[in-house]
């Protein structure tokens, strides 16, 4: 077992109570194409996960193609859960389109609408940017809507 990245404040183990994360994949300047080789990889070598969190898009635009990619690679998995993106840049607006549709699409698929919940909400994040996330209140408000969507 691996503990969860800083990042999050040790919050999302703590609003899930019995999860365990067996693995925190986290890397700066991933793409979301990346996903499908990892969980390809992950499930190929025995490590296929109850739940799988995805919350990329950050980096660039997720497409139809990637979404349905992963998702390909991911049909074993009972639940996916999909994180929509905040960030400040041009492409938000349709990788988060793309992620709703394709959560739609999918009956192990999930949303955690994060931008939806974030919106009106500045205090939680700790940069002028406003998109990465303080300890208080941010990372909890976060984990507690990735918990609910589990």
């Amino acid at each position: 077992m691996q503990a969860a990245s800083n990042k999050y404040c040790g919050t999302l183990p703590a609003a899930i109570p019995g999860l365990e994360i067996y693995d925190v994949e986290g890397m700066v300047s991933r793409q979301f194409g990346a996903a499908k080789g990892i969980v390809s990889s992950r499930i190929a070598s025995g490590r296929t996960p109850r739940v799988l969190i995805i919350h990329l898009g950050t980096n660039g635009p997720v497409s139809r193609a990637a979404f349905d990619a992963l998702m390909a690679v991911a049909a074993p998995i009972p639940k996916v859960v999909f994180v929509t993106i905040k960030v400040p840049r041009d492409y938000v607006a349709s990788s988060n389109r793309v992620i709703r549709d394709g959560v739609g699409r999918y009956p192990n698929a999930v949303l955690a609408d994060w931008e939806a919940a974030s919106r009106d909400h500045p205090e939680y994040f700790s940069n002028d940017e406003l998109f990465h996330l303080n300890c208080n209140p941010g990372a909890k408000v976060y984990a507690a809507l990735i918990a609910g969507s589990v």
